[in-house]
């Protein structure tokens, strides 16, 4: 099983209930400005850093192992190569006259 979490300062803490569950492997998303400076290491606990709509997608790539997309989620599959698209429901659009917006 996979879980992305999108931690607030609290990646020891996540990193234990994560060791607790029987977890071998953690995905940490941030933001590009929150990319944490150092390499982020867990007795037992292999880790991977997830990027969040990053500005320069080519540097993100390089700090991070996977690119996420949530908001203006076409520009980022048009232009960039992001691996996971997520929450494409939660985008405050209309829908038109007679079709459903998807947030694609």
């Amino acid at each position: 099983m996979l879980d992305i979490v999108f931690p607030h300062n609290n990646e020891k803490e996540l990193a234990e209930m994560a060791l607790s569950f029987g977890y071998s492997e953690l995905w940490l998303a941030y933001e590009e400005k929150q990319l944490p400076k150092e390499k982020l290491q867990f007795k037992g606990l292999k880790i991977k850093i997830a990027v969040v709509n990053p500005k320069n997608p080519a540097k993100a790539r390089r700090s991070s192992d996977v690119l996420l997309a949530d908001k203006d989620a076409r520009h980022y599959l048009e232009k960039t190569d992001a691996d996971i698209v997520f929450s494409l429901e939660a985008k405050a659009t209309k829908d038109f006259m007679k079709q459903r917006n998807s947030g694609l």
